[in-house]
């Protein structure tokens, strides 16, 4: 299955392109171009062979897909310009985009729930190898950082499309302050928390950074990394080598820890692998937060 829509994909690319003699000299945008690609091929009754029965989520995968390449692929072969040329920034978004669409072919069913985002984006990474998944490669940003961008966006997208839940998410609810709380004068405090990777530590999306950016506009992604690990090894402390994160040193960034079993004040230890996964979650989640590159 997984491989027939691939080759969907494909066949679809080269149907499509085969139905534009000529492409309007100008466009505002790519999604501009993506319309008028959708246009041609909804007059001339081109389906993106797509078979009946199809679920409506994968056609529009396939769809998005199609589109997206078919888009791309003109404006790199000088068939039209755009007023909004493609940035560095919009560039890389729309390769980890593209990618993500394809890994979510590969994924006919998923599991009701998982842990974590963290879990999540390890599921998706094990499809993408038992299935040989080839990423895209995209100049100046490595290809382990580029994957990493590609699972955590195909992950976000397929929970966003409810395609599974996060339990961690269940438990914060149950935890907020709006819930039902028993007695904490008398609860026991919570034990301190050792680990030694991400896996056990949830992390949730809290909105972009608040405070550690005094800039907008970075001139690569290796920039907008450099300084973002700075400032958070500069808000943790490191007794023999070990990084130790708390729920204060992380309360305005864009990823937190929530545990049950970690209270305030309360630190997790964590390898630098770990805080490699961190820096990568934060990566992946600011493309359209920041301007990144010199024609953004």
């Amino acid at each position: 299955m997984p491989n027939k829509l691939q080759g969907v994909v494909a066949t679809a690319v080269s149907a499509v392109q085969s139905l534009i003699d000529v492409y309007p000299q100008r466009f505002h945008s790519i999604d501009q171009v993506k319309r008028f690609i959708d246009h041609i091929c909804e007059s001339k009754g081109y389906s993106y062979d797509i078979q009946p029965g199809t679920p409506d989520i994968k056609k529009q995968h396939i769809k998005d897909t199609v589109l997206g390449l078919v888009a791309r692929q003109a404006y790199k072969d000088g068939e039209f310009y755009l007023d909004q040329p493609l940035g560095d920034k919009e560039a890389l978004h729309a390769a980890v985009e593209a990618d993500a669409k394809r890994v979510l072919l590969l994924i006919t069913e998923w599991p009701p729930s998982f842990p974590s985002m963290k879990k999540a984006k390890a599921h998706v990474q094990s499809i993408c190898v038992k299935n040989g998944f080839r990423y895209s490669e995209f100049p100046g940003t490595s290809a382990v950082a580029f994957k990493a961008f590609v699972e955590t966006h195909a992950a976000r997208d397929a929970f966003q499309a409810s395609s599974f839940t996060l339990e961690n998410q269940i438990r914060s609810e149950k935890n907020s302050p709006h819930s039902p709380v028993k007695n904490k004068e008398n609860s026991p405090s919570p034990p301190a928390a050792t680990i030694n990777n991400l896996d056990d530590v949830p992390i949730k999306a809290t909105g972009p950074p608040s405070s550690i950016f005094n800039s907008k506009h970075f001139a690569d992604l290796q920039e907008l990394q450099e300084i973002f690990e700075k400032d958070l090894r500069d808000r943790v402390h490191t007794p023999g080598g070990s990084t130790l994160l708390n729920k204060e040193s992380l309360g305005d960034l864009e990823m937190e820890p929530l545990t049950p079993d970690m209270g305030s004040g309360q630190e997790v230890d964590v390898e630098d692998e770990a805080f490699n996964v961190i820096t990568s979650h934060f990566l992946a989640r600011s493309l359209l937060t920041f301007n990144v590159g010199a024609h953004c």
